[in-house]
């Protein structure tokens, strides 16, 4: 059974400016919800407990690569990010031996597309990502193929613009008899880098978070759908025009929401 919240408005309650303000948002670090494998340019070597990659824990996704010589290490190989399903865009890996102790490596950053360009639905896809291998210094001529890391549950606002991505990967290295190396994960995540502005609906079935900070007049319907209206921070907004959702948030102590005269708010 469908609920009608009508809130009438009082006419000049209020005056204040229109004001479209763009905030920057940061989004993670998340982790990965799937891991698995791809192949790699020059990968031989599968990888054995991916899943362990999931989280910071001392439990390790390991690649053993062979090694020969003198000043033996385990090393990048490939780091590249998955967008769609698809491995593309910069080679982040310098070829740097993997640290010990064990520790996060930073790969691109707040300003960093990573060679390529982003929509909200491109981060937000189960099929967003980052894949890394190692291979043996000196050389053998083998390297791993590549550990996968997707899904890691991103909700970046429709309307929102992609500034930066970056990736932390935790790993480490060790040694082992017979002229052998192993690679060792223990942890992925990614943080996304956005503008967004918080007073503009971003259409149906998305979630709706208004900055009070933002002071925002929404005059434009918008129609939720299936999405959630929620508020943040402290100050004040404006409705006055219809709005449809399935939840509405409370704007809580320090916030004001405005009710002017065509603002009617349905929750289903």
């Amino acid at each position: 059974m469908k609920k009608k919240l009508l809130i009438f408005g009082i006419a000049g309650l209020v005056l204040i400016a229109s004001l479209i303000l763009i905030i920057a948002l940061v989004q993670g670090p998340n982790s990965p919800v799937t891991m698995g494998t791809a192949n790699a340019p020059g990968g031989a070597i599968n990888w054995a407990a991916v899943d362990n990659a999931k989280a910071s824990d001392n439990a390790y996704a390991t690649a053993a690569v062979q090694v020969y010589g003198e000043d033996t290490s385990v090393v990048e190989h490939s780091i590249k990010i998955v967008k769609g399903g698809t491995i593309l865009g910069n080679e982040k890996s310098t070829g740097a031996t993997l640290p010990v102790p064990e520790a996060y490596r930073t790969y691109g950053g707040a300003t960093d597309l990573w060679g390529t360009t982003w929509t909200p639905a491109d981060i937000n896809s189960v099929n967003f990502g980052v894949v890394f291998s190692v291979e043996g210094y000196p050389f053998s001529g083998l390297a791993s193929h590549y550990l996968k890391a997707t899904n890691f549950g991103f909700s970046i606002p429709v309307g929102a613009t992609i500034n930066g991505i970056k990736v932390e990967i935790e790993s480490t290295w060790a040694e082992v008899v017979g002229h052998n190396g192993v690679g060792k994960v223990d942890h992925i995540r990614i943080t996304v880098y956005v503008t967004a502005d918080t007073c503009t609906c971003p259409g149906l079935n998305q979630y709706w978070e208004i900055n009070m900070a933002d002071h925002c007049v929404i005059s434009t319907a918008c129609d939720l759908g299936n999405g959630k209206l929620a508020f943040t921070g402290t100050g004040y907004a404006t409705c006055d025009a219809a709005i449809v959702t399935t939840d509405l948030g409370d704007p809580g102590a320090g916030a004001i929401l405005y009710i002017d005269d065509n603002c009617v708010i349905t929750v289903n």
